[in-house]
């Protein structure tokens, strides 16, 4: 027996009018059809269509963007539709970062997607729509070190972002990143700092507020003649009477008038290095007893490109007066970090903010 055929019927379509006539003029048109962001298309719902500057589309729900992104809408806000778009002036990226923020769906920017333009336009956006915990979040981000964003634009741009928008703690946290990354010894240096930052007077004023840190730490720890790191000071036996004989054995101690005591110069050298690097308020263990008695690798200390001046230092370091070292470590270690923390505050005073 033959079965019979069972007519077909047509079932009408629960897309609305705008949607049905959309994706017929996209199936007509020869050139390439509208695009739509991945879950924000013709079949997800929504009855409100966005374009970014970028040419993508999206079709989102005018509830939600009633509640929470109102002024896209439009002051008054119009009617929904599909049948007309508004316009949203920066990309789609910058769209879907919102669209995910304001619907609290776990998410995170591509690393490399943050770049300084993104970063900007996010900050624009939210500027723009008034998306205040948008700002607080990426402000957040500008200086978390484990960050997408924090990681795609680095500390400069980090810095140049916070100085544009004057947020000034994370302006200032954001310096402290950026302390050790710049090689201002670099001709070319200004240059790489514009590429990452380029805002010129927020890259000038950062290359200029680091040079002048540069500048402070190297004269405190290099200046034996002046007080407090001069043991002939007249401030010594004024404020600190017998101090710095405490701290430099008889032999070393006559020796004074010509030349600086070796516990001095080796530790202002290894002290000096490592406060080029790093922010003074992580180097507080340079300011503890224990850091003069510590031995560092001669890499560590010297690093390995300077071979010649590596050997002198360590030949500093073997001539180091252990008679002194005896009366620091074991006799006099308070007294010791009594006079490193005068050191210490002298360039808290002289550094200031770049401390």
């Amino acid at each position: 027996m033959s079965k019979r055929r069972v007519p077909l019927v047509s079932i009408p379509s629960r897309r609305s009018p705008d949607i049905e006539r959309i994706i017929k003029a996209n199936s007509s048109q020869t050139a390439s059809p509208e695009v739509y962001s991945p879950g924000y298309g013709l079949l997800d719902g929504g009855d409100t269509l966005v374009r970014c500057s970028d040419g993508i589309r999206f079709i989102l729900a005018s509830t939600l963007l009633a509640s929470s992104f109102p002024r896209l809408l439009g002051e008054p806000p119009g009617p929904p539709s599909l049948a007309f778009s508004i316009e949203f002036p920066f990309s789609s990226d910058v769209l879907v970062l919102i669209l995910k923020f304001i619907s609290n769906r776990p998410f995170q920017p591509p690393r490399n997607k943050c770049t300084s333009s993104f970063v900007s336009d996010c900050f624009k956006a939210a500027n723009m729509y008034q998306l205040t915990s948008l700002t607080a979040w990426l402000r957040s981000q500008l200086v978390l070190l484990n960050s997408p964003v924090y990681q795609g634009i680095g500390p400069i741009g980090a810095y140049g972002l916070c100085s544009t928008y004057q947020f000034r703690p994370e302006k200032q946290q954001a310096f402290r990143n950026c302390i050790g990354q710049i090689n201002l010894q670099d001709k070319f240096a200004i240059s790489d700092v514009t590429r990452d930052c380029p805002d010129l007077h927020s890259a000038l004023e950062l290359v200029g507020r680091l040079a002048r840190r540069n500048i402070i730490i190297t004269e405190v720890f290099s200046w034996f003649h002046t007080y407090p790191l001069d043991s002939r000071s007249c401030y010594w036996d004024k404020n600190y009477p017998a101090a710095y004989k405490d701290l430099t054995c008889k032999s070393c101690r006559d020796w004074t008038i010509f030349q600086t005591p070796s516990w001095l110069s080796f530790w202002a050298y290894r002290a000096k290095k490592e406060f080029l690097m790093t922010p003074g308020d992580d180097c507080d263990h340079v300011f503890r007893v224990e850091y003069l008695g510590k031995r560092g690798t001669d890499f560590e200390m010297f690093g390995g490109e300077f071979e010649a001046d590596e050997a002198g230092r360590m030949e500093d370091e073997e001539s180091l007066c252990q008679d002194c070292l005896k009366r620091i470590l074991l006799e006099n270690p308070s007294h010791w970090e009594d006079w490193a923390t005068i050191v210490q505050n002298e360039l808290k005073v002289k550094l200031a903010d770049e401390f």
